[in-house]
């Protein structure tokens, strides 16, 4: 199972790579595509949970609305800001 999710968390961050998209970015794109699989790897591979997109958001903004505590709470155990605001001044 280990060399399985390796290889997985290697195609996620080659294709980030590939596609000119930082894994900080890819990220905020998996939590806001609900793609938690990917967002986990992300965050193992050791992303910067606090990185914000355009609008200021960050993967927090997105697993919370998207009610995914699982997500959530994997971001706020990798040391993610529990009160960023985004360019709306929403938090969390």
């Amino acid at each position: 199972m280990k060399a399985t999710r390796r290889a997985g968390l290697s195609a996620v961050l080659l294709l980030a790579t590939a596609a000119g998209v930082s894994a900080d970015d890819r990220l905020i794109e998996a939590a806001r595509e609900q793609d938690r699989r990917a967002a986990l790897a992300l965050i193992g591979a050791g992303a910067d949970v606090n990185t914000a997109g355009a609008d200021g958001a960050t993967a927090l903004h997105w697993a919370v609305q998207w009610d995914d505590l699982d997500l959530a709470a994997a971001l706020i155990g990798a040391k993610a800001a529990p009160d960023p605001s985004n360019d709306y001044g929403v938090t969390p």
